[in-house]
């Protein structure tokens, strides 16, 4: 536990000089349109996260309501972790997504605060998935999950399913037009 919350608090906390790699910006995401349901401000209580996005949106998580942790790093010139947060809204399938350098105390929140709200977030386990993820340049690692995780996933499955099964649709007749397109293109070009 010491060793995990000395590397956080050397990524927020420059001065403690242990990992500084993970402190540098990542200048491939600096320069990279935001993604808009990126966070782009990230505030949280004693119940919930808050955060707006990119795309002005606004998203409030509540700790009873996360069902996973994960990080992802998805860059090899200079890996800073993405963290993402998944809670069991059916109707709002997004998730919450930060970079770790989004601001300097998100040691307060991926660290204590999770571990106070999360059952079973503040354990060997865990601690150690988060140094193995540390260490890697890329990756998804599933940091913590809800006990009913597989459950949850099932619902929100069975609840979207004719969204996604229309949005898919969709996607194969746009597809199938603009091939159509193309091909009175060529006879008139």
């Amino acid at each position: 536990m010491a060793l995990v919350l000395l590397f956080f608090k050397s990524i927020a906390y420059p001065r403690f000089g242990l990992f500084n790699l993970f402190n540098h910006k990542n200048k491939d995401i600096e320069n990279e349109e935001p993604n808009p349901y990126l966070t782009k401000e990230l505030t949280w209580d004693d119940e919930k996260i808050t955060e707006i996005r990119f795309n002005g949106t606004q998203r409030i998580m509540r700790y009873k309501d996360i069902i996973r942790v994960s990080s992802i790093f998805d860059s090899f010139d200079l890996p800073v972790p993405k963290w993402t947060i998944q809670d069991d809204n059916l109707e709002d399938l997004t998730t919450i997504n930060f970079y770790n350098d989004l601001q300097p105390n998100l040691t307060d929140l991926v660290i204590d605060m999770l571990s106070k709200k999360l059952k079973g977030y503040d354990n060997e386990e865990v601690h150690q998935m988060i140094l193995e993820a540390m260490g890697a340049t890329m990756g998804l690692f599933h940091l913590w999950q809800r006990d009913d995780l597989n459950q949850v996933l099932k619902l929100i499955r069975e609840a979207n399913k004719p969204r996604m099964e229309a949005e898919i649709e969709k996607i194969i007749r746009e597809a199938e037009q603009e091939k159509a397109n193309k091909w009175w293109r060529k006879w008139f070009n």
